[in-house]
């Protein structure tokens, strides 16, 4: 064209049951989404958090636009709710993550979604908790635990991650806590993983017969506090010890998890060879990375956001952190900087006049130059919180700036 640009077409084919993705001289792929065409999902949303009580929130969540994500739900009445969300297919077939399903007739096509009355859910459950942490939704409540046998073979399978045990283990008891406690257990460093497999990699070590080096090594591990802690030392060498044993490992653990022990499965290792190898290497390839292997965690985990450079507490989901942090390499100096995880956390009391702590873990702006693009780094950097305002006094203690249009 005289603009220098080309025109081309393309061919789109498209079926009662969804675009055509893929054609072969015998097959046509078909993409048939649970979620094709829909729109609503920011009208849902908004509809949630305007409705007033819980039967108001029951009908919002039955227009079933949101496609995902456990909800929970709790009000001033001590109403609490969880739900197993999506829109998911009544399947005439197996589950699968990324593999076509042959359909020879109309009765190998699924048709409507579940109704939210199918979704594994609780109201009000024994305990007065539930929680959820990515994990499969048969175990949100230990007092009361669903029994996945009554849900299609299509539903997740049964599992409770380090971090999701982590969350029980904190809140399945009997104790009453404040909000400042809240705030306090939501910050607990705890890595799950190091209780489980610890006292194991120690035996495994000390029965390799080590040298002065790796005995020196494996009493930091022993002294540590099982914890990421940006003080704690032991976690850094720890970490890359475990991704080297788990990589190699025929099995990684002594025993799996079980339905039957939720929160004490698994534990201890599988190859205590491999376990002692590895702990050599991860020795040298600490030191490599950073210079030393008798670092602390927050030495090497950064939340680094403009000219500010702190230290970060918390890990990855597989380690049972319940202060959940990913991590990306620095090029500059290979230290690990915070780039996701635990994002806005929001901790409230369903008071006359609520009461609650936030934190935006990424700050309020991503515009680097405003005043709050890092201004909440420090108080990540603490593992603490900020108080939300609610009444007009509130509002005008911490009052930044005031406008009205037109004045």
């Amino acid at each position: 064209s005289e603009k220098g640009m080309d025109q081309q077409s393309r061919t789109f084919w498209h079926s009662p049951l969804g675009p055509v993705i893929h054609r072969t001289d015998t097959k046509v792929y078909v993409l048939k989404s649970a979620v094709y065409e829909e729109f609503r999902f920011y009208q849902q949303w908004l509809r949630l958090m305007q409705a007033r009580d819980f039967e108001e929130f029951q009908d919002v969540i039955d227009m079933q636009a949101i496609p995902m994500f456990n909800i929970v739900y709790a009000d001033r009445e001590g109403n609490i709710y969880y739900l197993w969300n999506g829109t998911v297919p009544d399947m005439p077939h197996a589950a699968h993550r990324s593999e076509a399903v042959h359909a020879s007739g109309s009765s190998d096509v699924w048709t409507r979604i579940h109704p939210t009355k199918d979704l594994p859910q609780l109201l009000n459950p024994e305990g007065g908790y539930v929680q959820n942490s990515n994990s499969a939704p048969y175990l949100t409540n230990l007092n009361e635990p669903m029994d996945r046998a009554s849900f299609p073979d299509h539903f997740p399978a049964n599992n409770l991650s380090l971090r999701t045990q982590h969350s029980l283990e904190l809140i399945h008891n009997t104790k009453q806590w404040n909000l400042e406690e809240v705030v306090e257990m939501k910050h607990s460093m705890r890595m799950v993983l190091a209780d489980r497999v610890k006292d194991s990699l120690i035996s495994a070590v000390l029965k390799s017969r080590p040298d002065e080096k790796v005995r020196t090594a494996i009493n930091l591990i022993e002294r540590w506090d099982n914890s990421v802690s940006a003080e704690s030392r032991g976690g850094v060498l720890f970490e890359i010890w475990w991704n080297r044993y788990r990589s190699g490992a025929d099995s990684a653990y002594r025993r799996a998890w079980t339905a039957e022990r939720p929160i004490s499965t698994p534990y201890g290792l599988g190859d205590f060879e491999h376990a002692a190898e590895s702990f050599v290497w991860a020795i040298d390839e600490t030191e490599r990375r950073y210079g030393s292997w008798d670092i602390s965690w927050g030495d090497v985990h950064r939340i680094r956001m403009g000219d500010v450079d702190l230290p970060a507490s918390g890990g990855g989901g597989g380690l049972g952190a319940f202060r959940v942090a990913s991590f990306r390499r620095d090029d500059a100096d290979g230290k690990l900087v915070v780039s996701g995880g635990d994002s806005w956390v929001f901790v409230v009391e369903f008071a006359d006049t609520p009461k609650a702590y936030t934190i935006i873990g990424y700050s309020e702006s991503e515009v680097e130059g405003s005043p709050h693009f890092n201004d909440q780094a420090e108080l990540y950097s603490n593992n603490t919180m900020k108080p939300a305002a609610f009444t007009e006094e509130e509002i005008e203690d911490q009052l930044i700036r005031r406008y009205r249009p037109g004045e």
